[in-house]
């Protein structure tokens, strides 16, 4: 799970960096030239909101791919609990819950395993979703 984590935010902060950051600065500069040629405060306002739509649009983009990820691990943890959990009798002794709990945690690092072989695709879904400034880049932990 530490090294799902780890690979998520090096991701996360690829992204940032390359994609986020520049679409920030344009939508401030976009803002300071709202600034420079609005004619009233009405059409100041109008300019600088239409400035922050696209940011905007690319914040919803980033946290509904990142949500949608995070279920997904959400749902294999919730199956390997249940599978760990039905294996158990009605009054189990400590081994046997020892054994579940080893069988759970086996399952939960399998499902994190898999959870970082899909990042590249989860990049790649990003980037196109947000027309990419930049290439698919496939070495992401």
């Amino acid at each position: 799970m530490e090294d799902l984590s780890k690979r998520m935010e090096g991701m996360m902060e690829r992204l940032m960096k390359e994609e986020m950051r520049p679409r920030q600065k344009e939508a401030y500069m976009c803002s300071a030239r709202c600034c420079d040629t609005a004619r009233s405060t009405q059409e100041l306002e109008k300019c600088t909101a239409r400035c922050a739509g696209e940011m905007e649009r690319a914040n919803h983009v980033m946290v509904s791919h990142v949500e949608q990820f995070q279920r997904r691990m959400e749902r294999c943890s919730a199956r390997c609990h249940d599978s760990a959990t039905a294996a158990l009798g009605p009054a189990p002794e400590k081994a046997e819950v020892d054994g579940a709990q080893k069988s759970y945690e086996g399952c939960v690092n399998q499902c994190a395993r898999e959870m970082i072989e899909m990042l590249p695709k989860l990049s790649e879904h990003i980037l196109s979703d947000l027309g990419s400034r930049s290439k698919p880049n496939t070495k992401l932990g």
